[in-house]
């Protein structure tokens, strides 16, 4: 399946990540790192992709939390600091060990 585009739009009372024709909508947690990002909306990157992740970069420059973590849930929104970049996971990745999904994001949003 080839992306055409990625994009984060935001439309004062909800949050979608859309990915061509899909759309999902955003739950954010109460992260500092989530609060940041839902400032900064709408943000719009092209659409990379990793094993099964989707990424895109981002003009965003924020620290690492202290609580982040690499094995993420199912549908978790991930931001990673190294990259300035936001993905989604819905399955493994290259580095992922068995079933886990292991990211190299760090979970935020």
């Amino acid at each position: 399946m080839k992306i055409k585009k990625q994009r984060m739009i935001f439309d004062m009372s909800n949050i979608y990540l859309i990915i061509d024709d899909l759309k999902f909508k955003i739950l954010p947690r109460n992260t500092n790192t989530a609060k940041k990002i839902i400032t900064k909306l709408p943000l719009q990157g092209e659409c990379q992709k990793w094993g099964k992740e989707y990424y895109f970069y981002t003009n965003l420059n924020m620290a690492l939390e202290a609580d982040a973590k690499q094995v993420i849930k199912l549908g978790e929104i991930a931001y990673w600091p190294s990259g300035n970049a936001i993905a989604i996971a819905y399955g493994k990745t290259p580095i992922s060990n068995y079933n886990e999904i292991r990211s190299n994001m760090v979970w935020s949003l």
